[in-house]
């Protein structure tokens, strides 16, 4: 009894399957009307290069005739504008016809296996606000082409295997509000046009190949709140400026090879609540003031060649 209740179960699962894959093959999908059949054919694009039947989710996608209900899938106003497919077991490249979801503003694709460069067509995608590859194995350099993303806000590439050089044009966006590169492969400087992001919170390039200086133009982003460039091989000196940063509650540049002292005009950083300068070439004292930060909840000054100590246990933690 039990061998044919499995096959039963057997059968039945074959049955549907069978049932899918019907389904798949009557799939026309010139009768979408919701959105433009260009905006279709890249969405479909899509599927097939990331391998959309091996996704764990991929509700509606060559069944429903209304992208709307395909998983992820957002539409406004007769266009494609959010893009949302996490953690989802997508694997392939993105595929130029990217180009074609002209209204697209929100792409998350992050905690995937995505492989290969970030297509020419994702650079002229001009309404994109929020854009998230966390997690990936994408890789090649940035081209220099994000003049045309005038809007976007939000820009996260972190544990990915990208190389090359930071673009300018990247630090040129006067809507960035999070910039984050960290865990790639980037060499070469920082470029000093960070200045010109005038909107910029949140800005991380911890663990790449980084060299050069902390550009001092970086103190002029006056929004700054998250500043992590620990573990690259930056040196120079330590912005003396930092104190200009007041919104500042996150600073971290802790292996590297920067030198100077730490500006006793940091304690008018009255947000400041991690300062880590840890395993860098900076000399002089801690300033005495930093024991008045009601903000600061952990400071580590470790490998330096700092004179005298500051007790940990002097600083308030909440």
């Amino acid at each position: 009894m039990l061998r044919l209740i499995h096959l039963i179960g057997v059968l039945l699962i074959l049955q549907l399957s069978l049932n899918a894959q019907i389904v798949n093959q009557e799939f026309d999908p010139t009768r979408i009307t919701e959105i433009p059949q260009t905006e279709v054919k890249a969405l479909i694009k899509i599927y097939e290069e990331t391998n959309g039947i091996r996704w764990k989710k991929n509700n509606g996608w060559m069944h429903s005739y209304t992208p709307s209900s395909w998983y992820g899938v957002a539409v406004r106003g007769g266009h494609v504008v959010e893009l949302e497919i996490m953690s989802n077991n997508l694997s392939g490249s993105i595929p130029d016809d990217i180009k074609h979801l002209t209204q697209l503003e929100i792409l998350y694709l992050f905690d995937n296996n995505l492989s290969g460069n970030l297509p020419a067509g994702f650079f002229e995608l001009k309404q994109l606000s929020r854009v998230n590859f966390w997690n990936n194995k994408l890789s090649g350099s940035l081209p220099d082409k994000f003049e045309n993303l005038e809007n976007l806000r939000e820009f996260v590439l972190t544990e990915n295997n990208f190389s090359g050089q930071i673009p300018e044009s990247i630090t040129k966006l006067k809507k960035l509000e999070g910039l984050t590169l960290s865990q790639n492969n980037f060499s070469g400087q920082i470029p000093a046009t960070i200045n010109q992001n005038l909107n910029l919170k949140w800005f991380s390039l911890s663990d790449n190949d980084l060299t050069g200086p902390i550009p001092s133009t970086l103190t002029q982003v006056k929004t700054l709140r998250w500043v992590a460039l620990a573990n690259n091989s930056l040196s120079g000196n330590f912005p003396a400026d930092i104190h200009l940063l007041k919104e500042l509650t996150y600073f971290d540049i802790s292996n590297n090879e920067i030198e100077g002292t730490i500006p006793r005009k940091i304690t008018e950083l009255t947000k400041l609540s991690m300062f880590n300068i840890s395993n860098n070439r900076i000399t002089g004292t801690i300033p005495v003031e930093l024991r008045q930060m009601k903000s600061m909840q952990r400071l580590v000054t470790s490998g330096n060649l700092i004179q005298g100590e500051i007790n940990l246990d002097d600083f308030p933690v909440e």
